[in-house]
């Protein structure tokens, strides 16, 4: 097991930081989204993945633009819809700003970002 920076890492950390030229941070976090387009996902070029998860009763549309709405959109069904973008698979689209709009008011989805970083020396 390698160490650095006195913070040790196995070989799945060890991979990531070889193939994709730095180490990973996730993020994640709770949106309450109404409906009105909401910010869920901000673009970020270091983001090599993300998942959008509708926890509420209500369905939820996801797009990466303010153009969000229920006929144009990927539907997140209610309890557990979810959508997984991964850069080996979806090429930029983890990286691009993410909005929802949900069909009822305060319904939660469930974000998680997998980003990578880079420590200065």
């Amino acid at each position: 097991m390698a160490t650095e920076r006195g913070v040790s890492f196995g070989f799945v950390r060890e991979w990531i930081a070889h193939e994709f030229g730095g180490e990973i941070e996730t993020l994640d976090g709770t949106v309450s989204v109404g409906v009105t387009p909401t910010e869920v996902a901000g673009g970020d070029g270091d983001r090599g993945a993300l998942l959008m998860l509708n926890l509420s009763a209500a369905t939820i549309y996801v797009a990466p633009n303010t153009l969000v709405a229920a006929t144009r959109g990927i539907f997140l069904g209610a309890n557990g819809g979810s959508l997984a973008l991964v850069l080996r698979d979806d090429l930029v689209l983890p990286t691009l700003q993410w909005w929802a709009l949900a069909a009822a008011a305060a319904s939660d989805l469930y974000v998680l970002r997998v980003r990578r970083y880079r420590v200065v020396p």
